[in-house]
């Protein structure tokens, strides 16, 4: 079904490691210590711009999340080779989060909403795009808020 390559499959054990340890240590706040906070808060840390990354807020997040990335980043990586690919995978995850942040400090909270899929805009058309243009990429607007 899926080409997993053996660096997505590593990312793919991080991401589900990190979910099942924000699920099964609720009581000791990893979800808060991970997120990303507005920088306005007493619970922003610098480190959330990395951690971030592998935080996921319920069972329906991360397994869409999983399924994506395993469909496309194995062709990504296989175009670019691992080093750049997690490179990209790094860069494009933190760098959203300084959008997100940006986007939190400078405009009203309506406007922070259209911030949230910044990142997969990044990562589906800028990146997939432009490696394997032969393949479209469409957008699916969820009904769902997760």
């Amino acid at each position: 079904m899926f080409n997993i390559t053996p660096l997505v499959r590593t990312l793919i054990i991080i991401n589900v490691a990190v979910f099942l340890l924000q699920s099964l240590l609720a009581n000791l706040h990893v979800t808060e210590f991970m997120s990303l906070w507005d920088i306005h808060s007493d619970l922003f840390r610098p480190y959330q711009f990395f951690t971030y990354m592998f935080a996921h807020g319920s069972f329906t997040h991360i397994f869409f999340n999983m399924i994506a990335f395993a469909s496309f980043a194995p062709i990504l990586e296989g175009y670019w080779g691992d080093k750049k690919f997690l490179t990209f995978y790094i860069a494009t995850g933190m760098g959203a989060g300084v959008i997100y942040a940006a986007f939190n400090f400078f405009f009203s909270r309506q406007w922070r909403l259209y911030a949230r899929g910044i990142r997969r805009y990044i990562w589906h058309t800028d990146g997939f795009r432009d490696v394997v243009p032969q393949y479209g990429v469409n957008v699916i607007v969820s009904p769902y808020p997760y």
